[in-house]
């Protein structure tokens, strides 16, 4: 497989229309092309890049992207099953990877492994029930190689709501709906969705956001150092443990990527018009305001 064509051999076809900021904006998918192949917005040269960094990150610093806790080891050997059989490469090597010497399950090996073959990060999110008695989901396994501006050590084991605390107005707006939409996905149903983030540089592995941001910056310099950071979700139920796989496909591009693409333009200007201080504080917005304002306003004719 190419960077220049999906997991179905088909030539990429960029999408990006923004979603309000507090809004699922789930979509069906009905083909199995959610894992590997090309950028899912045609960047170019992005693919090679990101399973470059991941490699290296997984070399030098696992401990900083991957984490599994014993709550999660059947969910991550499941998936790591699903992710080999999907893209075929290196399945005869990996086979004796599923157990450790003394015959039991060694989830670890296989979870890891097969993360290599992909330049998505896989989150697995395992259902249990709940101080009141329903089922909750809590993120229990994990290889987060290009994070958003968060850990993945600062969220193990914590359920929906607690992962999602940061974010301004959530447990009254989002919490609930995506509760049920956890609690009513169907086995092996695949729904995605898009976010989105600025940055001001075009770090892939970004755990931290950017100290010192400046304020002023010209047209010039806001298309080139500006990046709009934009995640692919995918959420897929496996059959046997119910546990939601959360698969984080992450495109980035500087501005100047999108000067002759009108509509994303028009929708992310509307968007950050939208925004209240809150979210402007959260997504780090505000100090790069005016430049970014001034530069889409500039391209959406």
């Amino acid at each position: 497989m190419t960077e220049d064509s999906d997991i179905s051999g088909a030539p990429p076809q960029p999408h990006f229309k923004p979603s309000p900021t507090l809004s699922m904006g789930l979509r069906s998918k009905r083909d199995t092309d959610w894992l590997g192949g090309s950028d899912p917005l045609g960047i170019a040269g992005l693919y090679a890049r990101q399973m470059d960094e991941k490699h290296q990150l997984m070399t030098n610093q696992l401990g900083d992207i991957f984490a599994l806790r014993p709550a999660g080891e059947a969910a991550a050997l499941e998936a790591a099953r699903l992710i080999i059989q999907m893209n075929g490469q290196m399945k005869s090597q990996m086979k004796g990877q599923i157990k450790d010497q003394s015959g039991q399950i060694d989830a670890t090996t296989p979870f890891v492994s097969a993360s290599r073959l992909i330049p998505e990060d896989i989150l697995i999110l395992v259902p249990n029930t709940s101080s009141k008695g329903g089922k909750e989901w809590r993120l229990q396994a994990g290889l987060l190689a290009f994070p958003g501006h968060w850990r993945l050590a600062d969220k193990m084991g914590k359920n929906l709501a607690a992962i999602h605390a940061p974010v301004p107005e959530f447990q009254e707006k989002l919490s609930a709906h995506l509760d049920r939409f956890f609690a009513n996905m169907h086995i092996g149903a695949i729904s995605w969705r898009q976010n989105w983030s600025v940055q001001r540089d075009s770090r892939l592995f970004a755990p931290m956001r950017e100290a010192g941001l400046e304020t002023s910056l010209t047209p010039q310099e806001a298309g080139q150092q500006i990046h709009i950071r934009i995640e692919t979700q995918h959420f897929y139920k496996l059959p046997k443990s119910e546990a939601v796989i959360f698969a984080i496909r992450t495109s980035l591009a500087p501005l100047n990527f999108w000067q002759k693409r009108p509509e994303p333009i028009a929708a992310l200007l509307d968007q950050i018009e939208k925004l209240g201080s809150d979210m402007l504080g959260y997504k780090a917005i505000e100090p790069l305001r005016p430049a970014l304002q001034h530069w889409l306003e500039s391209h959406i004719g």
